[in-house]
C-alpha cells in the first residue's frame, strides 16, 4: 500500500499515512480526506454547518425533508433573486415581481426613526425617475386614514401648501391655490354632472380676462309667452303688443338681482318691473 492511499470498507476508511495503517470510522471526506465524524450535529430537523471540522447544527435554520424555515431575523442575505413573487404564509401573493431585461430605475423603501416617516422612493440610473402606481382595470388609487388628509410635500420635506382633507381642498401658509385644466374646460359638477360651483357662502367675486360663457336655454324664434328657465340665463320672446311676459326660474329668491337686456325696434321700450316673487 503506497503513502497516501486510502481504501474505503463500508462506513470506515483506511488510510496509510508515514509507513502506518490507520483506520478512521464513521468519516467522510473533504478533498480526498477523511473529516470528522459523520453523525450530525445539533438538533433534529437543523441544517448542517461546518463546525471546525466536524458537522454542527444551525439553530435557525431547519428543514421537513421538502421545505427550509429560518427563524426570525435569522436570514440574512445582500441581494437576494426573487423569480416571481413574495407570498404569505398560506402561500398567497403579496408582491409580484415582473423582471425586466435592462432595467436601471427601481423602488428604494426606507424606514424612519421616532418622529419622521417612512417613504417610498424612486432610484437609478435615470435623472428622474417618475413612480407609477397602476390599479387593475378600472380600480382606483385610495388613501385611507381614519381622519383623511392627503399633504404634498417637496423632495427636500418643504410642505407645498395643499392639503386634501374629506372633501376640502385648502391652501395653507398664506398660499393662492391655483386650479388649472390642460385641456379646454375647468369643469365643477355633482356626481350627476349637473351640480354647481358656489364660491364663498353669497359672493362671486371673478375677474375675467376674457369672455365668459354662462349655461343658459335660449327659447326658440317664434315661441312666445312664459317659459320655465332654469339655467343662469336664457332668452324669451314677447308676443306682438304683450305687455308681461312670466319667467319661472327655480334658481331666483326673493333676494335675487335679475338683469334683462331688451331687443327691440320700439324706442320707447322699457322695463317696468323685475318683480322676483
Amino acid at each position: 500500500m503506497g503513502l497516501g492511499r486510502q481504501i474505503k470498507s463500508g462506513n470506515a476508511y483506511v488510510r496509510c499515512e508515514g509507513g502506518n495503517i490507520l483506520a478512521v470510522a464513521d468519516a467522510f471526506l473533504v478533498n480526498g480526506s477523511p473529516v470528522g465524524a459523520t453523525t450530525p450535529g445539533g438538533s433534529t430537523t437543523q441544517l448542517q454547518r461546518n463546525n471546525a471540522g466536524a458537522f454542527g447544527g444551525i439553530t435557525g435554520a431547519t428543514s421537513d425533508g421538502t421545505n427550509v424555515t429560518f427563524g426570525s431575523a435569522n436570514l440574512i442575505a445582500t441581494r437576494p433573486k426573487f423569480i416571481t413573487s413574495v407570498d404569505d404564509t398560506n402561500g398567497n401573493e403579496i408582491f409580484d415581481i415582473t423582471a425586466t431585461a435592462s432595467a436601471v430605475n427601481q423602488l428604494v423603501f426606507e424606514n424612519a426613526a421616532t418622529g419622521t416617516h417612512p417613504c417610498i422612493k424612486s432610484a437609478g440610473g435615470d435623472t428622474n425617475p417618475n413612480v407609477c402606481v397602476t390599479p387593475k382595470g378600472t380600480g382606483s388609487l385610495q388613501i385611507r386614514q381614519l381622519s383623511p388628509l392627503f399633504e404634498l410635500y417637496n423632495t427636500a420635506g418643504g410642505f407645498l401648501a395643499l392639503q386634501i382633507a374629506g372633501p376640502l381642498i385648502s391652501s395653507q401658509g398664506g398660499q393662492d391655490l391655483t386650479l388649472r385644466s390642460n385641456g379646454s374646460n375647468l369643469n365643477f359638477a355633482d356626481s350627476n354632472s349637473a351640480g354647481h360651483a358656489i364660491f364663498g357662502s353669497t359672493i362671486l367675486d371673478v375677474t375675467f380676462n376674457q369672455k365668459i360663457k354662462l349655461d343658459r336655454t335660449i327659447t326658440a324664434g317664434g315661441t312666445t309667452g312664459a317659459q320655465t328657465i332654469n339655467k343662469l340665463a336664457g332668452t324669451v320672446n314677447f308676443a306682438a303688443a304683450a305687455t308681461t311676459l312670466v319667467v319661472t326660474k327655480s334658481l331666483v329668491d326673493n333676494s335675487s338681482i335679475v338683469y334683462a337686456v331688451i331687443r327691440t325696434a320700439d324706442a320707447t321700450a322699457a322695463i317696468k318691473s323685475d318683480d322676483c316673487a
